[in-house]
């Protein structure tokens, strides 16, 4: 049984410690909105362009403008989002160590970036033909 070394149970965080240990969170909150809203601008880019290719020739609707696809692709995500695993149980005890959160966070990345993507690429596949 891994029991701590009395060092690390008398001795109270440094001012500098507990300074640092906070800037580390906000850097990684504030990383988070940025990652966050640059997912929304590719949704949203995204959105534009297929909108640009296939509704505004077959239906003559007007064109998006970037606010009005990253709006529509807003409500579009909040109203199809079904989260992931980790989301569902809130208040599951599971413990899960910051290597697994990371790449749990990870694969949540690369899908909002690969699924704008294909579908970009597929609605371009069928645009050419």
């Amino acid at each position: 049984m891994w029991t701590p070394c009395p060092k690390q149970v008398d001795e109270p965080l440094s001012r500098r410690a507990v300074v640092w240990s906070i800037g580390v969170r906000l850097v990684w909150c504030l990383g988070g909105v940025g990652v966050a809203a640059g997912l929304v601008l590719w949704r949203g880019v995204v959105l534009q362009c297929l909108w640009g290719w296939f509704l505004v020739p077959l239906l003559g609707w007007p064109a998006l403008t970037l606010a009005q696809a990253l709006g529509i692709a807003c409500v579009g995500w909040m109203l199809t989002s079904t989260g992931s695993a980790a989301h569902t149980a809130p208040w599951s005890r599971t413990i899960r160590t910051p290597a697994a959160r990371l790449a749990t966070a990870g694969e949540a990345l690369l899908a909002a970036l690969v699924s704008p993507l294909l579908a970009l690429a597929v609605g371009w596949v069928v645009k050419t033909f």
